[in-house]
Order: structure tokens, then C-alpha cells, then sequence
């Protein structure tokens, strides 16, 4: 889950707002902020490098009760531009506008491959300029895990903040509309690391006077949550002993995050997969009972309020996105998923 880099996204992204859950297993429809998609999808790069993207758009009928709820898509930026040809894109783009839905792009700014955030700047301003030559109107882009980037060539917290608050000033004066977002594994970076980096980079932000994050997202790997692992990555008390994830975890840094006036957003996915894989424990339902316990896992805490919702897989399930009548595709597994802990369609939202 840490290295997305083939990923992106089969993300519905449900997203932010400012009021918590008033019910215990919905999302409200006054919870979404304002200028923000609320719901997002995008399938996985891996399971067909897009080719099930192109298909959304030459048939959408395939996909048309998943509209119901979703409000655009995300993809990977690098992903696209390699696999979309311009035709692609301007279907695409043109399908957008008549469905009324956002694009949003998952991006990177500290890589092993490219940790400077200048020089990714510059790869991605290209593919930023090419979308929008061919008609598409960026709405987000959610940067994709600068501490893991930063853990991988061995730099420190203070290294992750000055280079993704390099590749934001950049897109911020290049791209003012753009919105931006921080992704972040959890409970790989423990809560007070993670609570950390997004003070020391708002901070960094402000300092620069450049506006500051649009909202952050975790990557929560729910599936090792109880279980002890060794050392705190990026951490001010690296020998402070084991680390475990938890629920309550999760909920204290989006308290933090709301503290500050900044929306969260949560991906949904199997965690549990690669587990299952690994002892030939997996079929066609996994992908769907894995997210599916994951929501239970997430609604059942009455103080859960993310502003956001990630539907996403970027492993290779489900290897089916199409068509949302079948089961266990990726937009029936999202039709279910939004039936139980959906309240309002995207015809009451408006």
C-alpha cells in the first residue's frame, strides 16, 4: 500500500465536510464542504492500466447508478498521460462536463525515483498542461505519501517538509485553482508523527505565504491494526517502543485535523487482501468483504466524522470494474458499499 506508484486510483473519494456524521454509519449530505467534490471514483491502474477508463466513458450506462452517488473521479496523473491518448483524453474530459463530475489527480512530490519537489514539478506541469489542452479542468490533486517517499531515501521530517512545500508553492502559482492534498500511511507513521508533519508543513506553508493545505488524507491499513511493529519512522521519539494502530488513533488525528480547519479524508479498501493472497484465501468476494468490514470498522465509532471518503483500490482487484450490475465488479462492490453507508445520493446534494 506504501508504493502506489502503479496505482491510482480506483478511488471513489467522498468528500470533506465540515459537520461530523449526526447517525452512525452515513455520510450526510451537509457534510461536504464547500468547492469539494464529495465523492469521487477511479479504478485501479494495475488491474488493466486504464483500460476500463476509456470503457466508463464509451459506455456509461455500465456505470450509471454509481453517478448516482459519485461526484467525479481520480486518477494517477503519471498513469494517465502514459496510458490515455488524446482522443482518450478529450472523451474522457467531454463526458465529465455532461455528467456534471470533478477530475482529480493523485501526484507525487517525494519519490525514491525523484525526491526533489522542484524537478517533479516540472514532469507533472506537463502532464497538468496536456489535461487541460485537451479540455479537462483539474479540480484536486492529492499528493501521494511525501513521508514515505522521504523515509525511502533516508531524510529526515524536516527534509519532507521543504520539498513538498516546494512542489506546492509551484502548483499554487502556477495552478491557483487547483485544490491540494497530502496523503499518508497510517499506522505506518504513527498518529503524533503524522500530527506533526501536518503542523510543521502547514506551518512551512504559512511561513512562505502560500495558502495552506486543502484537506489531508490517510491510507489506513486497518488489516495490522493491534499488532506490534517495531520503530517510528520519521518520528521526534524514534526509540519510544512499539507502535500499534487503532480506530481511536485515526479519530484523534482527524480531531487535530478539523482543530485546525483542515478537512480529512479516508480511503476505503481491503487492507486485508495481500494477507488472504498470501495463504490462497481469496476470490471474487474478497475485495468486496474486506471494504465492506472496513466501513463497519470506521462507522461504528459515533465520533467518526471524515469530511472524505476514498473508494479505492490500487492492487489488482477487483480485476472486473465493469459493469455495475455484475457482482463483485468495483462499481457493484461501490453501489453496495454506498447503499449501507451513503445517506444521501448525489441528487439530494446538490
Amino acid at each position: 500500500m506504501m508504493n502506489r506508484i502503479a496505482l491510482l486510483y480506483c478511488t471513489v473519494v467522498l468528500t470533506f465536510g465540515a459537520g461530523l456524521l449526526s447517525t452512525v454509519g452515513v455520510l450526510n449530505a451537509q457534510d461536504a464542504e464547500p468547492g469539494l467534490a464529495r465523492v469521487l471514483i477511479s479504478p485501479p491502474y494495475v488491474a488493466d492500466e486504464y483500460r476500463s477508463v476509456r470503457e466508463m466513458f464509451r459506455d456509461p450506462d455500465q456505470w450509471k447508478r454509481c453517478r448516482e452517488y459519485a461526484d467525479g473521479i481520480s486518477l494517477g496523473g503519471a498513469q494517465l498521460n502514459k496510458s490515455f491518448s488524446d482522443d482518450d483524453l478529450k472523451n474522457m474530459f467531454d463526458g465529465l462536463k455532461a455528467m456534471n463530475m470533478t477530475f482529480d489527480l493523485e501526484v507525487w512530490a517525494v519519490k525514491k525515483f525523484e525526491p526533489v519537489g522542484s524537478k517533479q514539478f516540472r514532469s507533472h506541469k506537463k502532464w497538468f498542461d496536456r489535461f487541460i489542452a485537451c479540455g479537462g479542468k483539474i479540480h484536486a490533486i492529492a499528493i501521494d505519501e511525501p513521508l514515505n517517499g522521504t523515509e525511502k531515501v533516508e531524510q529526515d521530517l524536516a527534509y519532507a517538509v521543504k520539498e513538498t512545500a516546494d512542489f506546492i508553492e509551484l502548483v499554487r502559482k502556477e495552478y491557483p485553482e487547483i485544490l491540494i492534498g497530502d496523503i499518508e500511511a497510517y499506522p505506518h507513521f504513527d498518529a503524533d508523527t503524522l500530527i506533526d508533519w501536518i503542523d510543521a508543513l502547514q506551518a512551512e506553508l504559512k511561513k512562505r505565504k502560500v495558502r495552506e493545505l486543502d484537506f489531508f488524507r490517510l491510507d489506513i491499513n486497518w488489516s495490522i491494526f493491534g499488532k506490534e511493529m517495531k520503530g517510528r519512522p520519521l518520528s521526534r521519539h524514534p526509540d519510544a517502543g512499539p507502535r500499534t494502530g487503532s480506530w481511536e488513533d485515526v479519530l484523534r488525528i482527524e480531531r487535530h485535523c478539523k482543530s485546525i480547519g483542515l478537512p480529512v479524508s479516508i480511503i476505503f479498501w481491503a487492507a486485508n487482501h495481500g494477507t488472504l493472497k498470501r495463504v490462497d484465501l481469496v476470490d471474487e468476494k474478497t475485495w468486496y468483504l474486506g471494504v465492506m468490514r472496513m466501513g463497519d470498522d470506521y462507522f461504528s465509532h459515533r465520533s467518526a466524522g471524515a469530511n472524505q471518503f476514498v473508494y479505492q483500490s490500487w492492487i489488482t482487484v477487483p480485476s472486473e470494474i465493469l459493469p455495475e450490475t455484475k457482482p463483485y465488479t468495483f462499481t457493484h462492490s461501490f453501489l453496495e458499499f454506498a447503499g449501507k453507508f451513503l445517506k444521501n445520493k448525489r441528487s439530494n446534494r446538490q
